[in-house]
């Protein structure tokens, strides 16, 4: 874009101005702040998404194995072993779908009024904004992909870690199940 900004001003003899690049520009001040603030929005967001990930994993052994009387007693009465696993992970991948479908949708919703509407960081800073070169308002990037991605994700994780808590549970005696509560 710059090449034939400048060539459309080679056109105007006498016209001292030249247009660069904004990621080559000789200071290059914005561009190493642009690159620097990207990746440090993706280590947020990889920090973030671990968090998610190990709330949804504590909690779905937590379920599994705070039910162990329960587990102990549809044993007894004669499912086994894969019966019981199944039924924990058809319960994860119900209560993750319906999770994430909430979650993606308030976190869709945040995100897509970030993008229109903005942040204004000069009422947040007091005007020091203003003085930095800076935009004034900084608006957030609305993607469906990625809220398709964090719904197949939270469903994906919480399914995923019900199966070790519960082939652990479904491995245990009805008897020891029954006994390990009290």
């Amino acid at each position: 874009m710059a090449a034939e900004i400048n060539k459309l001003l080679e056109a105007k003899p006498g016209y001292p101005y030249q247009a660069l690049a904004w990621e080559h520009q000789e200071s290059g001040e914005f561009f190493q702040f642009v690159n620097m603030a990207t990746k440090i929005y993706v280590i947020f967001y990889v920090v973030f998404l671990m968090l998610a990930s190990l709330v949804i994993i504590n909690t779905t052994m937590m379920v599994i194995y705070e039910r162990m009387k329960e587990i102990g007693t549809i044993a007894a009465l004669g499912m086994r072993g894969a019966s019981i696993v199944r039924l924990f992970f058809y319960e994860a991948v119900i209560i993750s779908a319906i999770g994430s479908f909430f979650g993606t949708v308030l976190g869709g919703l945040a995100s897509y009024i970030l993008s229109t509407r903005g942040v204004n960081l000069s009422k947040l800073t007091g005007g020091a904004m203003s003085q930095s070169g800076m935009p004034n308002i900084i608006y957030g990037s609305f993607s469906p992909g990625m809220l398709v991605f964090s719904f197949l994700f939270g469903i994906f994780i919480a399914s995923a870690c019900s199966f070790i808590p519960s082939l652990r549970a479904a491995r245990i005696e009805p008897v020891e199940a029954l006994r390990e509560v009290f």
